[in-house]
């Protein structure tokens, strides 16, 4: 009985929470609605500037909502060029203050098509064979995912690339802490399943550059399991192991 009492207080706190916010930014919602995308990211800006709303999530999502919209628009005009770039910088904080993932989980759809338009400009770079620029956008992928590890892998096999050795001997360390930790990929997005696999692929083509033979095939061994069938990873895992 004191477990139901719980996950109802707990639903309960977080349906609270959603209903003050969504009263507190009443505005926000009604300038989105009616498409004032520029008028409402002045607003949620007023917001922000003040210190006991700074590490509130709403006006940081909307202002993400927002630029990307703009960003999708083709605007010319000159103050919202970077509205892609924004939009990024806005859902990383969004989810930086987002603690227990409930708002970040409530705008689920904005959130997993604005992965979607990442990983597809990632995919892009990493096809042109562009690992410096893959690299960055995996680097921000970082930021608007549960799941980073994808693009972590994504973010060593850029340094190594590069020719950073010993920062690459790093963030692959910390990679090998991330896996050590997954059990499955049953709640990952598809964006985040996809840009783990060719995370995998790409640090396991450095292990095997750097004649860390063990380390790719152990690496790639690891993963299959959830990738049986997908034909393009088989085919790299072949491609690589022999």
């Amino acid at each position: 009985m004191k477990f139901y009492l719980i996950v109802f207080l707990s639903f309960f706190m977080s349906t609270f929470s959603f209903s003050q916010d969504d009263e507190k930014y009443d505005d926000l919602i009604i300038l989105f609605a009616d498409a004032e995308y520029e008028k409402l990211i002045k607003t949620a800006d007023k917001y922000i500037q003040k210190d006991e709303n700074k590490k509130d999530v709403a006006p940081y999502m909307w202002m993400a909502k927002s630029y990307y919209k703009i960003s999708l628009s083709g605007s010319m005009d000159e103050d919202f060029k970077n509205s892609y770039k924004y939009a990024l910088k806005y859902l990383a904080k969004a989810k930086k203050y987002d603690k227990d993932s409930a708002y970040y989980n409530k705008e689920e759809d904005f959130v997993l098509a604005f992965q979607e338009s990442v990983e597809e400009r990632l995919l892009n770079d990493l096809e042109a064979e562009d690992f410096r620029k893959a690299a960055g956008w995996a680097q921000k992928y970082a930021k608007i995912t549960h799941n980073p590890v994808g693009a972590d892998l994504l973010v060593a096999a850029g340094k190594y690339r590069a020719g950073d050795k010993s920062g690459s001997k790093i963030a692959f360390s910390k990679c090998d802490e991330e896996l050590a930790k997954i059990d499955n990929l049953a709640h990952w997005s598809d964006s985040d399943v996809s840009i783990f696999k060719h995370g995998v692929i790409q640090a396991a083509e450095c292990f095997v550059a750097a004649r860390q033979l063990e380390k790719a095939q152990n690496l790639l061994n690891t993963v299959k399991v959830w990738y049986l069938d997908d034909e393009e990873f088989n085919l790299r895992l072949d491609e690589i192991l022999n």
